[in-house]
């Protein structure tokens, strides 16, 4: 959580997203400035999301596009915590810009 996440929010890839980022697989999420501002279900959407590439699962959200099948889908992030978001009955995709 912020400021300890300041010094890994602040480089790139990380500074593209305001919300949170993890560095690798095996790293730990990190909150970053805007995850803090941000509502709950969007909150929900980004420790979903940080924890999937922090297992592994790498790709992102602007790669939605060329996800064309199930193993697409199990190695994108973002599709990942959607798919756990949908099965509670919950609302996806609730963060708009920081």
């Amino acid at each position: 959580m912020p400021p300890a996440s300041d010094a890994i929010c602040i480089k790139s890839p990380c500074s593209v997203n305001g919300f949170g980022c993890t560095v690798g697989a095996g790293a730990p999420p990190n909150a970053c400035q805007g995850f803090a501002a941000t509502n709950l279900d969007c909150q929900r959407d980004v420790l979903l999301h940080e924890f999937n590439h922090s297992i592994g699962i790498a790709h992102e959200r602007q790669d939605r596009a060329a996800v064309k099948t199930p193993a697409d889908a199990f190695n994108n992030a973002d599709t990942m915590a959607s798919f756990v978001t949908q099965l509670t009955g919950s609302p996806t995709d609730r963060c708009g810009d920081p």
